[in-house]
């Protein structure tokens, strides 16, 4: 949470689970363009995104990230705030729930909610 961002410099990757726990701390994201990465971090406007493997493109999304006129927290922070509540772990336990119980099948899914 003390970090101004958090950045992901991937060669190759799907979706990193580091990437919902930095939206559930509000923390903005440098990552470079590769798997799913790339997409969810200009889709939900929670960061910068840089081509991968190449060090120039990097080291200026972290300069602009670290030297936004506002901060980077406050700059991001509506964005994250709704990445958030879209990687909320209770909320998808629960919907898990919900889709899993209409399946049908011999046990039913219960919640302990």
């Amino acid at each position: 949470k003390a970090c101004d961002a958090l950045l992901i410099p991937s060669r190759q990757e799907s979706m990193p689970i580091i990437y919902s726990d930095s939206v559930q701390c509000g923390c903005p994201i440098v990552a470079t363009d590769v798997g799913d990465l790339g997409r969810f971090v200009r889709e939900q406007k929670t960061g910068i995104v840089c081509p991968p493997e190449d060090p120039d493109a990097l080291a200026e999304a972290i300069y602009a990230m670290v030297t936004s006129k506002s901060g980077p927290r406050k700059a991001y922070a509506h964005a994250l705030s709704e990445a958030a509540a879209i990687f909320d772990p209770a909320h998808n336990a629960a919907r898990f729930v919900e889709v899993a119980s209409t399946l049908g099948g011999n046990t039913p899914v219960q919640s302990n909610q």
